[in-house]
């Protein structure tokens, strides 16, 4: 597993556990949409700035967002 659709998977659960749409996460956070499918797709990954627009709209802080992501990337190494 690449380290990219490790967070997107991350970034999948998180929204989906918050009750969002793709669509309300993107205008929440600022971002594109197509963008925001393209990262859980693990085709993009976020700038910085993104990141911290993701995790603001998600109400998490950035390091636990890229801990999380780091954790499953780790788990798929191990396979």
């Amino acid at each position: 597993m690449t380290v990219k659709i490790a967070f997107g998977r991350i970034l999948e659960k998180i929204r989906i556990k918050r009750n969002l749409t793709q669509e309300q996460l993107a205008l929440e956070a600022s971002l594109a949409r197509r963008f925001l499918q393209d990262m859980e797709a693990g085709e993009k990954q976020p700038t910085i700035t993104s990141l911290f627009k993701l995790c603001r709209a998600l109400n998490v802080k950035p390091s636990e967002l890229v801990d999380a992501a780091w954790k499953e990337w780790l788990k798929s190494q191990k396979d």
